[in-house]
C-alpha cells in the first residue's frame, strides 16, 4: 500500500525518504525488505525525466538502521522529526511536506497528527478497505 500512496504524487515527487518498521515479537520489520522496495520503486519511476531523490531513514539521520518501533509514539516522533529537520537543510517548507501514515499503526496516525497538527502540513493514508488516498489536513482552533 505505500507505493499507492507514492503513485499519487510521482508525477511531482522530488524527495521521498522511507521510514521502515523494527522487528517486533511476532513479525519481521520493514526495514529487512528496504534494498527490494527501492528496486520497486526505481522501476516504478521509470520513464520520469527526474527521479526523486530515495533515502531511507539511516541515510538521513545515520540511526535507526533496523527500523523503527512503530508502536512507540515516542521512537517514531523522534524518527519523523529528524526526517524533517533533514527535508528542512535541503531548503523545503514544510508546506512541501507530505507525511504518509500507510501500514502504520494507530500510533503512527497519531504522530501523523501531531505533526500535522497547526501547520501548513498533510498527511495522507491508503484506505485499507477502497485503496484510495486520504489526505488529511488537522487544523486546532481553540475556542475562545
Amino acid at each position: 500500500m505505500p507505493v499507492r500512496g507514492i503513485a499519487e504524487h510521482a508525477a511531482y515527487l522530488d524527495f521521498l525518504v522511507i521510514i521502515p518498521s523494527a522487528d517486533s515479537k511476532d513479525r519481521k520489520g520493514t526495514w529487512r525488505d528496504l534494498p527490494d522496495f527501492r528496486r520497486l520503486l526505481d522501476v516504478l519511476m521509470e520513464g520520469r525525466s527526474a527521479k526523486p531523490d530515495i533515502q531511507a531513514l539511516p541515510d538521513v539521520t545515520g540511526k535507526w538502521r533496523e527500523g523503527v518501533d512503530f508502536e512507540d509514539a515516542d521512537e517514531l516522533a523522534a524518527a519523523v522529526r529528524a526526517v524533517f529537520a533533514g527535508l528542512r537543510e535541503k531548503r523545503l517548507r514544510e508546506a512541501d511536506i507530505l507525511l504518509d501514515i500507510t501500514g502504520g499503526s494507530k500510533v503512527a496516525s497519531v504522530v501523523g497528527a501531531v505533526f500535522s497538527l497547526g501547520r501548513d502540513q498533510i498527511f495522507q493514508y491508503v484506505s485499507q478497505h477502497n485503496y484510495e488516498v486520504i489526505p488529511y489536513n488537522v487544523t486546532y482552533v481553540p475556542e475562545r
